[in-house]
């Protein structure tokens, strides 16, 4: 995880996402301190367990001895995106796709992300129209 983590800008909007492979409760989940996880940070009283052996067939179908269901998948971003919703998808499916339940959510920018959108000119392609030209309302008609 450190490999990643190093890799990751120290500003701007990033998502990371994916099957992390522990639970919140293993000693892993300490290193993921500093980004924003979706699921803790909106439904922090609900278990959020996307490798659910009670609910999802091939779970128990590909658990080793004793593993318990937990939170293995997450979506995190660094404190420039905002979670505004989180769920979970194919819960109790008879016939999932997946070991895992899929887990989704909905991002925005944070205010500060926004201001700073507004403050910075908008950047040039080569053809010089600007890539971001959004200050209003959108205009259909171009």
């Amino acid at each position: 995880m450190t490999f990643v983590q190093d890799r990751l800008p120290s500003r701007g909007l990033t998502l990371w996402l994916g099957d992390f492979n522990f639970g919140d409760q293993d000693p892993e989940a300490a290193q993921l301190a500093g980004l924003t996880d979706a699921w803790t940070q909106l439904r922090r009283d609900e278990a959020g367990h996307t490798y659910d052996l009670e609910s999802n067939p091939l779970a128990r179908e590909h658990a080793f001895a004793a593993e318990p269901s937990r939170r293995v998948d997450r979506i995190l971003s660094t404190q420039r995106l905002v979670p505004i919703a989180v769920g979970l998808t194919g819960k109790g499916q008879s016939d999932p796709p997946s070991d895992h339940d899929g887990l989704w959510a909905d991002l925005v920018p944070s205010t500060e992300s926004l201001a700073a959108i507004v403050r910075s000119p908008p950047t040039r392609r080569s053809d010089s129209r600007p890539v971001l030209q959004h200050h209003g309302p959108v205009d259909p008609a171009g």
